[in-house]
């Protein structure tokens, strides 16, 4: 039984490495993006 929620345990730990990568590379994606649409910035910086 200690066994068990050991594995649940390191599967939901997997899950949240996983989750994070996912997390990180959409956001260098969308900075590649956003740095290759740099001539665009005038539009996004609306201040």
């Amino acid at each position: 039984m200690i066994t068990d929620g050991f594995h649940a345990g390191l599967r939901e730990k997997r899950e949240g490495v996983e989750m994070r990568k996912t997390v990180l590379m959409s956001g260098i994606l969308i900075y590649l993006y956003l740095a290759k649409n740099r001539d665009n910035q005038e539009i996004l910086s609306v201040e």
